[in-house]
């Protein structure tokens, strides 16, 4: 189910604050029981995050028949082999919660977009989508555009048709993750 080379994404809730923070970090290892990853990735600050043993995470991974399962994992250990590495618990299969019931819910879809920052933060960019969904859609940035997780932006989709010309229709968007 869980291959070498898989992004997995943590999440934690702060005690002290009571705010989800979630990390994204990819599968370098198994063993019987272990799952070892690198070290994980704050996806707000984009920093390495340090976790002691016993740290427990909800997390969740994309299968290949990209449905989304969801478990529990906790720290068993950290290690220094080759890179620096923590090793999870391995809830197996059985342990893993499949949350994504829809098999077929990306639509491969080429559509132009301009993004306008709200807070006028960024210049103005042109995009295209490479898919949509019910949840959003998922967009190729030119080589140099940093787009920061979490800005929102006014979004004009533009939508082709065929005997009416292009309509374009508005809407805010929030970014949410950057691969």
């Amino acid at each position: 189910m869980i291959e070498i080379g898989d992004r997995i994404f943590l999440e934690r809730k702060e005690i002290s604050s009571g705010e989800l923070s979630r990390f994204r970090c990819r599968l370098v290892g198994k063993r019987e029981g272990v799952l070892i990853i690198d070290f994980p990735i704050n996806e707000q600050t984009q920093k390495s995050a340090f976790f002691i043993e016993g740290t427990v995470f909800h997390a969740w991974i994309i299968g290949a028949d990209s449905a989304v399962y969801s478990f529990v994992t906790e720290i068993q250990a950290r290690n220094k082999d080759k890179i620096p590495v923590l090793l999870l618990k391995d809830p197996g299969e059985k342990g893993m919660k499949r949350i994504q019931r829809r098999n077929y819910v990306r639509v491969d879809a080429c559509a132009n977009l301009a993004l306008h920052s709200v807070n006028e933060e960024a210049s103005p960019i042109i995009i295209f989508t490479t898919n949509i969904s019910g949840g959003g859609a998922a967009a190729v940035l030119p080589w140099n555009t940093k787009v920061d997780i979490g800005s929102i932006w006014q979004v004009y989709v533009v939508l082709l048709q065929e005997h009416r010309g292009n309509r374009i229709d508005p809407c805010k968007s929030k970014s949410r993750k950057c691969l």
